[in-house]
């Protein structure tokens, strides 16, 4: 597959191997400060309609051009019906992808979830997909919360991810991503919310060096490559 594959962040990214050196740096970077740039803004993983939006306006500052932002709340007649976050984000994913690309995608979770706990990716990673567990006062129980940011950059510099939030008073496994919940357990729905945007040539000019100012070298910190 002509796909490198990187955390960033609370990102994973499978990239075109046509991506010149530079631009994938550049792609990385903004990953990062996106996500940083969120997160300062909107540091509770609750707080993800909010989050998302906040995502899609530095999507803009970063001299990306949006082709697409769809929103998609898994939903079911059962409250029994079973799912995995990535079996959610790969079908949210379906219709917007390539065959190559999706064959891609898929090998990227399945590899992430064959690392072990104590690799910098995984470590990284889950540090910002998994919130720590925080009391539900009213309920006496503990919630606990994921959000995943996974997709596929082309060659042409075109960012296409899913945001996948959930909320549950379910512990939750180290193989998260192939774990199993029921509808019935979750506190309030499935959300998933799909970007596609190219990051345009007018961002090395414009906007690289305030950047990558920003992040002072946590970029470097919280990027990863997989395989």
């Amino acid at each position: 597959m002509n796909y490198q594959n990187y955390i960033s962040a609370g990102s994973l990214l499978a990239c075109s191997s046509l991506l010149s050196s530079e631009r994938l740096n550049d792609i990385l970077s903004t990953s990062a400060f996106m996500q940083m740039s969120s997160s300062n803004k909107y540091p509770t993983l609750h707080e993800f309609k909010e989050w998302n939006d906040r995502y899609a306006q530095v999507l803009r500052y970063c001299r990306y051009v949006s082709s697409g932002r769809l929103t998609f709340e898994y939903s079911s007649t059962s409250q029994d019906r079973i799912f995995t976050p990535k079996g959610v984000i790969v079908a949210a994913m379906a219709s917007e992808l390539s065959p190559e690309e999706k064959d891609s995608l898929n090998f990227m979770l399945e590899r992430f979830s064959e690392l072990k706990g104590e690799s910098k990716a995984s470590k990284v990673f889950t540090q910002r997909a998994i919130e720590s567990a925080k009391a539900d006062v009213s309920e006496e129980k503990t919630i606990h919360r994921i959000r995943i940011l996974a997709g596929v950059v082309d060659a042409d510099s075109t960012l296409k991810c899913v945001i996948f939030n959930l909320a549950t008073h379910q512990p939750i496994e180290f193989d998260f991503f192939n774990q199993n919940f029921a509808l019935g357990d979750l506190l309030g729905h499935v959300d998933t919310e799909y970007f596609a945007a190219r990051l345009d040539e007018d961002y090395a000019e414009e906007k690289r060096v305030a950047v990558l100012k920003t992040l002072a070298g946590r970029g470097d910190e919280e990027t990863e490559r997989l395989f």
